[in-house]
Parts: structure tokens; sequence; C-alpha cells
């Protein structure tokens, strides 16, 4: 079933990269992740999984429109560029400030 937690979402960055559909979690950071590249259910609905499943087993244009989304969403993110976000939070931060 899909997660109730997730830190970031690599493994769901690598499934849109790679051209595959994906369902997963409507919770924690996952739908800024994956945008409108996936179908999201909650973690408790069982039913809405197997219903999502099923859309995107028996409707061609869903599956479609996910796997070109999933790579357009995928290249929002790299190692670089989080690490250049990650270098312009580090130069922001006030010397005498912890973070987080």
């Amino acid at each position: 079933s899909p997660s109730y937690y997730e830190g970031f979402g690599i493994p769901h960055l690598e499934a849109l990269s790679w051209g595959t559909p994906v369902i997963t979690s409507d919770r924690g950071s996952i739908p800024e992740v994956v945008g409108n590249a996936a179908l999201m259910v909650s973690p408790a609905d069982i039913n809405g999984l197997k219903d999502a499943m099923s859309r995107v087993v028996n409707d061609n244009k869903l599956r479609e429109k996910l796997i070109i989304n999933g790579i357009k969403q995928a290249q929002k993110f790299s190692w670089k560029k989080s690490a250049s976000e990650l270098l312009k939070v580090i130069k922001g931060m006030d010397p005498g400030s912890s973070p987080g």
C-alpha cells in the first residue's frame, strides 16, 4: 500500500524518469514531488488504490499522460539543481542561527 510517510520521494522520481506510471500516497512531501505526474490516493483507501491501478492498466490516454508528465516532472529535479538550491540556503543563513 502507499506510504503514510515518505522523506523526499527519490524512488518516485526514479520511476517517473524511467517513464513508469506512478500511483502513490497523497501524504507528506510526495504531492509536491510528483506534481501532476502521478495518481495519488490516501494510504488507507484500499478501493481508491484498486481504482487507480485499474485506471492505469485500462486507460491508455491516462497512462500515456502520466508517462509524459512523469518524465517532465523528473527533469525538474537533478543533483546539480538540488546542490545549487541547498547552497543558496546555506549562503543565506545567519552564521549565528541553526538550520531548521
